[in-house]
Order: structure tokens, then sequence, then C-alpha cells
């Protein structure tokens, strides 16, 4: 994983998936032909027109705010923005995609000027991550490359993936991920580390684990943790910024933010909580 700040360009990069706030200045030209990634390019500022040269001629389109392309492999189109456009672009590796989902040869649709809130919703949480000025957790991170990648599948490539993952995980593999997670739980676990677990991709095994434990991999996983923190505030000389880092916490804040929503009180109030009762006692 591979974090990068800087004052005109901004990007996340890790595993499959790099996620990218960018500025096109007005009237330059541009192409974009990558035979490794499915590229989607989100307008994220004011309206600007967009021109392309095809054989028939120059072609136009409008984009307003939220409006988006989506760019196959291999495509090669010369094309030039009048305005400046501030946009954010996750492009996915086709080579990963193709081994998460386990289908070969897919490929989206080109598309120009969809506006799509699914997409936007996976974006902004992406684009989240990046104005904290941190790298997600690799499983909050895969488990929205895995739900992008399976959304553009089905809606922009006509594969109906989501009904090829069938069944649950038998009570085996199941064991073997919970044991896992139980080892590893001070780890920056992966679902692909998950997925090992149970011999199967991690599009699969995603979806088979939510059927099984009626949660995703990350929500279980985060689920553990606050366990584990529960368990370590009620030993004194720890303090809450010492148990978040130690979990895998991007920070304390969120730390904070998911400690009380499972738990209905902040870790500081549960460790006062728990000190009062135990001098009382």
């Amino acid at each position: 994983m591979q974090c990068m700040n800087n004052e005109n360009h901004q990007h996340i990069l890790w595993n499959g998936i790099m996620v990218e706030h960018f500025t096109v200045p007005a009237n330059q030209p541009f192409f974009t032909k990558d035979s490794r990634y499915h590229r989607i390019a989100i307008n994220t500022g004011g309206p600007v027109l967009l021109e392309w040269k095809m054989s028939t001629g120059i072609k136009k389109k409008m984009y307003d705010k939220g409006d988006m392309s989506i760019i196959p492999p291999g495509s090669c189109v010369e094309t030039r923005f009048r305005h400046s456009l501030n946009g954010f672009a996750m492009s996915i590796d086709t080579a990963w995609m193709q081994e998460t989902m386990e289908i070969p040869a897919l490929t989206w649709e080109k598309k120009r000027g969809v506006h799509d809130p699914f997409i936007i919703g996976i974006a902004r949480a992406f684009a989240d991550e990046i104005k904290k000025g941190g790298c997600p957790g690799k499983l909050y991170g895969d488990s929205l490359a895995i739900s992008l990648t399976a959304y553009m599948a089905e809606q922009y490539g006509h594969m109906p993936v989501n009904k090829l993952a069938k069944g649950k995980l038998s009570s085996y593999q199941l064991q073997r991920v919970i044991d896992y997670c139980h080892a590893s739980i001070f780890e920056d676990i992966s679902v692909q580390d998950l997925a090992r677990q149970a011999h199967l991709s991690p599009f699969y095994f995603s979806r088979l684990f939510k059927r099984s434990v009626g949660m995703s991999p990350y929500q279980f996983v985060l689920k553990m943790k606050i366990e584990n923190a529960q368990a370590l505030l009620k030993q004194p000389g720890l303090s809450p910024k010492e148990i978040a880092s130690s979990l895998g916490f991007t920070d304390d804040a969120h730390f904070h933010h998911v400690f009380k929503r499972l738990t209905g009180a902040t870790p500081h109030e549960f460790a006062t909580g728990m000190h009062r009762a135990l001098n009382i006692g």
C-alpha cells in the first residue's frame, strides 16, 4: 500500500486499485490509453464541456458535477475539456480484477456522462481517506474495491456475478477464518488473507462469509477489534490512543466513533466505568 500527497495530486495505491484527485487544465488535449487498467473518472467541480475526436468529426458533451466517464483498458481517444476539470479517478488493475472475481476477460462498456450514485458513494469513501492524509486499512480498502468491481461487472460488464456466489461457508472454513482473525487481530488483515483460509477467491469469500455470519468480513473484524479493545481497557496503564494504534485503527477519531457505535460509550467512559466498578468491588 502506498499513499502520496502533494498540492496538485493526491492518491492512494494498493493491491489492484489506485484512487486519485486530479486536475486537467482548460483546453489541454490529453489521451487515455492503458491496456492494464479499467478507469472511472468523475467530475468533482462545476459544469465543463468535453470534446473528443471521432472519425465522423468532433463530439461534445456537458459534464455536470458528479458525471463520469467509464473507460475500459485499451481505449485511445483524444479528448479536451473547455474548462479546467477537477476530478476524482478510480483505476482497477484488470489482472487483479479477474483474479478477485474469477471471471476471465471481464471488460466494462465505455460510457461518457454517466451519473451513478453507487459509484459516487464508493468514490466519496475513498476520497475521505485521502482527506484524512492516511491510508485505509487493508480490509476496508479491499471491501470497497471488491464492492465496486462487482457492481461494475454487473452494471457495465453485463456479468451476473452476484448470482454466481451462492451458498455459505462450511463450518470448517468458517472456523479457520475465525481462528485466523483471533490470531491476527493486531495485524492489518486483508480480504485476501481471510479468503486464503477458506481457499476461495476474495469476491466469493466475501459473499459467502456475509451469508454465513450476517455481516461483511470488515464488520466482523471491526467488531472483534472492539471486543479486544474492551478487554485491554480493563487493564490499567494502557491509554485509548495506544490501544487504537495497536489494533490498527487509522486514527483516534475513527476508533472513538466505532467504539461508541458498537458499545454505546466512548473508550474513556468505558475505562472509567470499569475502573470505578473494580474500586467499588
